[in-house]
């Protein structure tokens, strides 16, 4: 049961890095007054919560490793 637990915490951290990024980034482009293009956007939200989780993780691999 507790890995259940892990795998849906990390599935609505993803989910919620997404919209929270998604949110910033289209309110900076409604203050810039430029047009959204949304699906690009998407992608780059989708990257940029990937590379953070991973960053985060190899962060905890290393500190594993030298302790």
């Amino acid at each position: 049961m507790l890995k259940a637990n892990v795998i849906m915490k990390e599935i609505l951290l993803f989910i919620f890095g997404v919209l929270f990024i998604l949110g910033v980034a289209g309110f900076i482009d409604y203050l810039r007054d430029q047009p959204i293009n949304w699906g690009d956007r998407l992608f780059k939200c989708i990257l940029t919560v990937v590379f953070i989780r991973l960053f985060m993780f190899i962060g905890r691999v290393i500190d594993k490793k030298y302790d």
